[in-house]
């Protein structure tokens, strides 16, 4: 099988060069399969695909680009349906996600929309975030929520198997990486019971009381199983890389923020980001350089 063409691309089922996203139960690739599978004679995937392009338009160019990398049934460098993917999924499934064209008969019969105006931009909520903090080339974002989100603009992406590679919203050479942290707040919120008497303010003062690297120690905090990497558990090592049980109070919560945002980079370095002094930071919405 060659992996420079569409054959192992953007599915749920093979992977390679061009790939968005390796499986995930949240593609919308998913929800088709099993919707054609339990439904005879099912008709339109795309009120299942979390599009808001697809009602108003019979054919639909830029949600095929934003949506449809997100959909996992994409070709990101081509730009074009995966016919394997597609294939695996549905039978006939290229005609009814449909191709670039006008609004749709609907729309203009019932709400007077001109038969020729044409649907040319439609996106998700994590590419519009992207378009809203107005990210550019070497930027990165974090959501710091139950779950933490980064996102960032690349130029050259590298697919791999943890994380997510769309087309960029903006640019129609460029893409954006989407990592997901299922140990987020909560996560935080434990340690910050813990060890701080559930007040941020303590947590925050005994944060900046230690300093940047905290003298080498290091945590790495998962309460329930991870998504990336895989795995669950606490685990705490010193300055001489030794397994330990327990840190100060200063010691914890320091080694749980750095680690965290440690881990948010090494993954976002193999999706293609590069630091550089261009580059501008942002967590929550606040500078954090």
């Amino acid at each position: 099988m060659s992996v420079d063409r569409c054959q192992a691309t953007n599915c749920f089922l093979v992977r390679g060069k061009g790939a968005s996203s390796a499986s995930c139960h949240l593609a919308a690739c998913f929800d088709v399969f099993f919707l054609q599978k339990q439904l005879e004679n099912w008709q339109d995937p795309r009120g299942k695909s979390g599009f808001h392009g697809p009602p108003f338009s019979k054919e639909e160019k830029e949600r095929k680009n934003k949506g449809g990398s997100g959909m996992n049934l994409l070709h990101i460098r081509e730009k074009i349906w995966s016919s394997i993917c597609l294939d695996a999924c549905a039978p006939g499934l290229e005609k009814k996600l449909g191709n670039p064209g006008s609004v749709s008969p609907y729309y203009a019969k019932r709400y007077g929309f001109n038969p020729n105006c044409k649907v040319i931009a439609f996106t998700g909520d994590n590419p519009a975030s992207l378009v809203g903090m107005r990210l550019a080339e070497g930027d990165i974002a974090i959501s710091l929520g139950t779950s933490d989100t980064l996102f960032l603009w690349i130029r050259e992406p590298k697919p791999a198997l943890d994380g997510h590679i769309l087309c960029s919203p903006v640019e129609m050479n460029a893409y954006m990486a989407l990592l997901c942290f299922k140990n987020g707040s909560l996560m935080r919120e434990k340690i910050r019971d813990e060890v701080a008497s559930g007040s941020w303010e303590e947590f925050s003062k005994a944060l900046t009381s230690t300093p940047a690297g905290n003298n080498g120690n290091i945590g790495f905090y998962y309460d329930v199983m991870e998504i990336i990497p895989e795995t669950v558990g606490i685990h705490r090592f010193d300055s001489e890389n030794n397994s330990v049980p327990s840190f100060p109070k200063e010691v914890e919560i320091r080694a749980l923020i750095e680690g965290q945002f440690m881990v948010k980079r090494l993954h976002a370095e193999k999706l293609g980001y590069k630091i550089c002094e261009c580059g501008y930071g942002t967590a929550a919405g606040l500078v954090g350089c």
